[in-house]
């Protein structure tokens, strides 16, 4: 009585449905090949993955919290963890990934991570987050590919809508995905 009581509680409060989802996700994840790594789900990981998600890229969203509510991204998974951690980032696959895109808050951890990752996978592209030029000049040297700095990318594009508007409409209208054929 005790056990079936047990099965139906688990059934009922879903905790069952959560681990079967979980191990079809680990299952998922052991068989992911030439996917991208997002480290962070904050506002710029949300635009990576909606973008990743659009040119429908297989992906794997490293983030501290859980998975949140409403989750729609039918070619993302969402791994829990710290990806500070060498053993999340294997778990993610990231020995078999493309690509590692990380923007996380701060740009210590941003750094921790690039490294980690380039030691993990030597072949690896990775992407970091940077807010200003000395970690920038870190990033690079800890092995990141390229660096992007949001707020010295918004700045420049701003002063550029002013000083010229007909080039960067143009640069806009080439760049978006629904005009890829322009590229």
């Amino acid at each position: 009585f005790y056990i079936a009581t047990e099965i139906v509680r688990g059934v009922v409060t879903g905790e069952i449905r959560d681990l079967l989802g979980r191990e079809r996700m680990e299952d998922e994840l052991k068989h992911l090949s030439g996917h991208q790594i997002v480290c962070g789900l904050g506002r710029m990981g949300k635009i990576v993955c909606d973008e990743l998600e659009r040119l429908k890229k297989r992906f794997v969203v490293i983030d501290k919290m859980p998975q949140p509510p409403g989750w729609n991204y039918l070619q993302g998974l969402h791994l829990q963890g710290d990806a500070n951690e060498d053993e999340v980032l294997k778990r993610a696959g990231i020995d078999r990934a493309k690509a590692l895109i990380t923007v996380v808050g701060s740009d210590a951890d941003n750094l921790y991570i690039t490294m980690s990752a380039r030691l993990l996978n030597a072949k690896l592209f990775i992407v970091s987050r940077a807010e200003g030029d000395p970690a920038e000049q870190k990033l690079m040297r800890a092995g990141a590919n390229r660096v992007v700095s949001p707020y010295a990318l918004s700045g420049f594009k701003m002063a550029q809508a002013i000083l010229q508007p007909n080039v960067v409409d143009f640069l806009d209208l080439a760049t978006q995905t629904e005009h890829i054929d322009l590229e």
